[in-house]
């Protein structure tokens, strides 16, 4: 694929026989037993990708100083050249963390020190955060958080579920702008809805603006093309263990190395105190930089997820990430016919083009009885009778949503499983309601 090329310009139908799909469907280790329309939450994990983590482990068990040591700062450094060239992002600016959570809860906790304030000293009154309404919800409570220690103000805007095209949700975002808006945080993909944002746009906004841009890129990796530079944001983080089919455990943050230099690590350990004889952003001899390692080492863990990127990427481009993002779209297509054609429930997606991609989310029909929990019963009625895994999103004062995934290894037969279970589905909603 050329680079720079977008979404709308490979859904243009292709087609591979099932063979040279289902070739790759046999590398992932997915019980054979179950349906997986669910990867937007968790990827299946590829067998040579496993091997690789395995293999790693069982010498890391063997013989854990000389792995930790000698044989890891080498390959620390392989699979972080790998995943910068991927991603188009320097090394000196790609920081490994177990997952997009603990990743952004970093440059979270870290905004005072952009404007100013020291850890005496905590007055943001006058920063306003500019957020759309679909982020994801404990990312949202760590805004949250900051907001009650500092004063921080956040502000919180509807998104349109279905927009047309892209300057939709830039226009949106301009109208909401004031001149107390510092930070633009928002998601490459959104996680409820699986809407693909006009992330370099957004991030030219603020940039227009003097205001931080922070990027939730979770589902992007493997979903999207993907160009760190292009994008331009201040910070972006995401997982691996998605839709690029890599350990979990394996996500990362990206940042200009000036901004990293900024961030206060959420721990404490060795790489704290920067090595003073080498640059902040020279390589060491650990696999990594002062400036990373200060942000990226927590003590002892378990690097095996860190190490297995390499493969998942490997494996990605040897399949072709243009024909990976067709076969996505394709099978989503057949999800969307298929419930308009079964339920015709309220779509949440825009269609497919270059705002969205393997996921669609619906509004489910009748609101649950407000119990803790109230997917819960949705998703073992699916598990239980269908053997099958989608995601129902609970939302605050909205009724359940519902999201369909649809990666390179789904089939059209797991689909057609749909037909049955979703008309099914409806009915134990409606039972429950009544009851």
């Amino acid at each position: 694929m050329q680079k720079g090329m977008g979404m709308a310009e490979i859904i243009k139908p292709i087609h591979f026989n099932d063979p040279f799909w289902l070739s790759y469907r046999s590398l992932i280790m997915l019980d054979p037993g179950s349906i997986n329309l669910n990867t937007g939450s968790f990827g299946p994990t590829p067998q040579l990708v496993f091997n690789e983590a395995q293999e790693n482990r069982r010498q890391l068990a063997a013989q854990p100083m000389d792995f930790l040591l000698r044989l890891l700062p080498p390959q620390l450094h392989q699979a972080r050249l790998r995943l910068s060239h991927f991603l188009h992002s320097p090394f000196a600016s790609t920081v490994f963390f177990p997952n997009v959570t603990l990743a952004l809860n970093g440059v979270i906790n870290s905004v005072p020190l952009f404007f100013g304030q020291s850890d005496r000293k905590l007055d943001l009154s006058q920063v306003e955060v500019l957020m759309g309404d679909l982020e994801y919800g404990s990312l949202v409570w760590a805004w949250q958080k900051l907001a009650r220690i500092t004063g921080l103000r956040i502000k919180v805007i509807p998104l349109p579920r279905t927009p047309k095209d892209p300057g939709e949700i830039l226009d949106t975002f301009q109208k909401a702008w004031t001149p107390a808006t510092k930070v633009l945080y928002f998601s490459h993909v959104t996680s409820p809805t699986g809407m693909v944002l006009p992330a370099r746009d957004l991030c030219q906004l603020a940039k227009s603006q003097g205001a931080l841009s922070i990027v939730d890129g979770a589902h992007a990796p493997a979903f999207v093309p993907l160009n760190l530079e292009s994008v331009g944001a201040d910070f972006y983080a995401a997982n691996c263990h998605k839709w690029l089919l890599a350990p979990i455990g394996s996500g990362f943050l990206s940042a200009c190395p000036d901004l990293l230099e900024k961030l206060d690590p959420l721990w404490v350990s060795w790489g704290y105190i920067p090595d003073s004889r080498l640059g902040l952003h020279e390589k060491d001899s650990l696999g990594s930089t002062p400036a990373i390692r200060r942000l990226e080492f927590a003590g002892t863990m378990d690097p095996a997820p860190y190490l297995g990127v390499g493969a998942a990427i490997e494996l990605h481009q040897n399949i072709g990430p243009a024909a990976i993002r067709q076969r996505q779209a394709d099978l989503n297509r057949i999800v969307r016919d298929t419930v308009a054609d079964v339920v015709g429930w309220k779509l949440q997606t825009p269609e497919l083009g270059e705002m969205s991609g393997g996921m669609v989310s619906y509004q489910l029909p009748n609101p649950f009885p407000k119990n803790p929990g109230p997917s819960l019963p949705l998703r073992n009625f699916l598990w239980k009778n269908y053997r099958l895994e989608v995601n129902l999103i609970e939302r605050e004062n909205e009724p359940l949503m519902i999201r369909f995934s649809t990666h390179f290894y789904t089939t059209p037969s797991e689909i057609a499983v749909l037909r049955e279970a979703l008309p099914a589905l409806e009915s134990f909603i409606k039972s429950k309601v009544e009851a």
